[in-house]
């Protein structure tokens, strides 16, 4: 897995709150419920979504603790959050 990725419902939908920049949001193909208002928040911050399988999420991830949602960091906002500004 390359790039920087959080994962979980509350800190995505922290990161897509504060000024943290999302490349893509990945979730569970099917998941329903609160994901749905995580999707609409994305859309509104110009977020991209992509459905994965659950296993496909488990993958890039490494463990099942996902939630069913993963999110990729912009490369600045990895590099600003380093570096402390």
């Amino acid at each position: 897995m390359s790039g920087t990725f959080i994962y979980g419902m509350n800190p995505v939908r922290e990161a897509l709150k504060s000024s943290t920049k999302l490349t893509v949001i990945f979730v569970a193909r099917g998941q329903r419920g609160s994901t749905q208002r995580l999707l609409e928040e994305a859309g509104k911050k110009g977020v991209r979504v992509k459905e994965l399988t659950r296993t496909e999420l488990d993958a890039r991830v490494g463990h099942t603790d996902h939630q069913g949602v993963l999110a990729e960091l912009e490369e600045q906002t990895v590099m600003l959050k380093i570096l402390g500004s």
